[in-house]
């Protein structure tokens, strides 16, 4: 799942890897496709990948609509949401990272 990928580089286990790859000081990460190839992502029941599907549409609506609140000026809406869509996010990522490591069963 496209979801579960995008959030596990944003785990410990994904960001160890990209950042073995990443040379520089700039803030940019430079990877190349091969290197993308090589990334190990540890395979999750479909049952999970679909929770964590579910979850990221979650985030998702916090974010697009504290942007939503953004462009219309309401910068305490915008904080507010863009707080709870960091807050799952993390809680997201850490529950990725305890399935990962058999701590868990699922991310629900």
């Amino acid at each position: 799942s496209p979801f579960y990928v995008c959030v596990f580089l944003q785990t410990s286990p994904g960001n160890l890897q990209i950042e073995r790859f990443n040379s520089g000081v700039s803030g940019q990460i430079n990877i190349t496709f091969d290197q993308i190839k090589s990334l190990v992502v540890p395979e999750l029941s479909a049952e999970i990948q679909r929770n964590i599907k579910n979850k990221y549409r979650d985030i998702y609506k916090y974010h697009f609509g504290a942007i939503e609140l953004k462009v219309n000026g309401d910068n305490a809406g915008y904080k507010k949401n863009i707080n709870i869509a960091e807050r799952m996010l993390k809680d997201l990522i850490i529950k990725i990272e305890e399935v990962i490591r058999g701590e868990r069963d699922d991310v629900i």
